[in-house]
């Protein structure tokens, strides 16, 4: 996996915005309104505390291995994504 290195604008960016923001492309289905759980990104960082509607979405081994939905999490300063090398 290809780490990229990003960092939230005034310290609280929705992950997703912070994602088209950089040019980072990712799958979201639904359009970011918070049904589908598919815009799962691995993750690092400053992030916020994954709530009960994100929590819904993920499995524990989810939440174990670092992945975050886009249209939930938000950054709260530096933070890294990983994507796949292709």
């Amino acid at each position: 996996m290809k780490e990229i290195k990003l960092q939230a604008k005034n310290g609280d960016e929705l992950l997703a915005y912070l994602l088209v923001r950089s040019g980072i492309e990712f799958e979201r289905p639904c359009g970011g309104i918070f049904h589908c759980g598919k815009c799962r990104i691995k993750v690092r960082g400053d992030f916020d505390e994954i709530s009960a509607e994100e929590g819904a979405l993920l499995s524990a081994e989810d939440i174990a291995a670092g992945i975050r939905l886009a249209c939930f999490a938000h950054a709260c300063g530096e933070v890294s994504v990983y994507l796949p090398e292709d």
